[in-house]
């Protein structure tokens, strides 16, 4: 199973930037149904499918920040979320800082 988590972290990654993309879609690509697509990654990760998509996507958004290129409203656009203000709020319950903190 741990290749089908590989698989599924890597389709989340390819999709970072749509917003549009969910745990419907997440089901789709690894061709199972949403429910059984949930009882793997929470048996896996201990996570719903879609904190297990939102931690991906704030993990690459920590890691555009290190490289402090990009402005925080492009990289919450960048990794899928649809409100910057959105953005700081999930960075800042994961990583227990805002954004422009986290950059110092």
């Amino acid at each position: 199973m741990f290749c089908r988590l590989q698989q599924a972290i890597n389709y989340v990654e390819k999709n970072i930037a749509d917003e549009h993309y969910n745990v419907e879609q997440l089901s789709a690509d690894l061709c199972m149904s949403r429910m059984t697509l949930y009882r793997k990654i929470q048996s896996l990760t201990g996570q719903k499918p879609t904190e297990f998509i939102r931690t991906i996507r704030l993990r690459r958004a920590a890691e555009l920040l290190r490289e402090n290129r990009l402005t925080i409203t492009e990289i919450s656009y960048a990794t899928g979320f649809s409100s910057v203000s959105y953005f700081s709020r999930c960075f800042r319950t994961m990583y227990g800082v805002a954004p422009t903190q986290f950059v110092k």
